[in-house]
């Protein structure tokens, strides 16, 4: 889950299984404990990362989604600015 959702933790997966949803269809309707969740994630990583690159390749496949290259950058600048221009 944590990879089409940002990443979110266990415990916050454990809250929208009893609120969203779309997590309570996913965990047919049980609640899962963080830690079972945890557990799981770690035991099972390459399972649920292979799980989503088959899905994903289904959808593209299908014309159900679209992958569009994204790049980052880091660069960091240094502003020029000074709080007595912010201030007018």
């Amino acid at each position: 889950m944590s990879v089409f959702d940002g990443g979110l933790s266990s415990r916050e997966i454990e809250r929208r299984t009893q609120t969203d949803v779309g997590y309570m269809y996913l965990a047919g309707m049980q609640h899962p404990s963080y830690r079972t969740i945890l557990r799981f994630k770690r035991e099972y990583s390459d399972l649920i990362d292979e799980a989503f690159k088959t899905t994903m390749k289904i959808a593209t496949d299908e014309y159900l989604v679209k992958i569009h290259p994204v790049s980052l950058d880091g660069t960091k600048i240094k502003a020029k600015t000074s709080m007595n221009k912010l201030t007018n």
